[in-house]
């Protein structure tokens, strides 16, 4: 058995926003504190020696951001305000899972996790009226939005891992990741409820392979993500456009040398067969990178 506990606490005071150059429009807010205890207890149970069994429950937090709660953000397309007063979204989590081992070389494992989220935090569109605002020269009027501690959701997933050791160079890995979102609860948006959750995958995939020998290491690997949703009613449904989040495959390469026990040069391609895709902005194509590493 396993078992810990965190505790966090944190203070804003003498906040502030300026809203034009000569101050005439300055926002002041109230000192605020929180605080929070995210225990956690794991139980593992080895079967035999090539087999074991675990468990564990917890809870943790995500605090918001300063820019959330005090500068917001404007752009073209939108106007979001800032909101003091936000708590932290905090989560409840419980998993099991079974790990192998077959052999000498294979490792298999498979494990089932759910959690249960509060206080999530949507953008609330409506309601707040419209405001007129400049960005770099261009004048926009839009709705006023604001992200709210508004919802609650549910998530479920079962992970797989495989690792095989193929001889004493060689080896792979490959695993695969389901989960199952729901938004529960959606103050800000009724259409959001029963939705997939903003910017949760439903799979995501690796699958690599590693060849070792002497002072080089290389490895190759494969990733894949399918579409995220940043509408909390899944309304953005386009593919390939600025805003959208596309599902992609790429594959990255690495290979490194390591001249001795304190130094090393690496080189990576990401993105190797220079797919085009979007997760908000255009992706960056094809890159290269060369490292060069000393430790004192």
């Amino acid at each position: 058995m396993l078992s810990g506990i965190r505790y966090d606490n944190w203070k804003v005071y003498d906040s502030w926003m300026q809203l034009d150059k000569d101050k005439s429009k300055t926002i002041y807010y109230p000192a605020r504190s929180d605080s929070s205890f995210s225990p956690k207890i794991a139980l593992q149970y080895k079967i035999d020696d090539e087999s074991n069994l675990f468990t564990s429950w917890g809870k943790a937090f995500a605090a918001p951001t300063l820019q959330k709660m005090f500068s917001g953000s404007a752009s073209s397309a939108s106007y979001t305000e800032a909101n003091p007063n936000l708590n932290p979204q905090t989560v409840k989590t419980v998993e099991i899972g079974y790990k192998k081992k077959f052999g000498e070389s294979t490792i298999l494992g498979v494990t089932y996790y759910h959690n249960d989220i509060n206080d999530l935090l949507y953008t609330r569109k409506t309601g707040l009226g419209k405001i007129t605002y400049t960005v770099n020269g261009s004048t926009y009027t839009k709705d006023k939005q604001r992200v709210e501690n508004a919802g609650t959701a549910t998530t479920n997933g079962i992970e797989l891992d495989l690792n095989h050791k193929i001889n004493d160079q060689w080896s792979m890995f490959a695993n695969y990741m389901y989960q199952q979102s729901k938004i529960d609860k959606c103050s800000t948006n009724g259409a959001a409820e029963g939705k997939i959750m903003t910017y949760v995958p439903k799979h995501v995939f690796n699958l690599g392979v590693d060849y070792s020998a002497g002072k080089w290491n290389s490895e190759l690997v494969g990733s894949y993500q399918s579409k995220m949703y940043a509408q909390d009613n899944n309304s953005d449904t386009a593919k390939g456009v600025y805003t959208a989040y596309d599902p992609y495959f790429v594959v990255d390469f690495n290979l490194t040398y390591s001249m001795d026990k304190n130094s090393s040069i690496s080189f990576a391609v990401n993105n190797l067969f220079d797919k085009e895709y979007y997760s908000y902005n255009l992706c960056e194509g094809r890159n290269y990178m060369l490292t060069v590493d000393y430790n004192f």
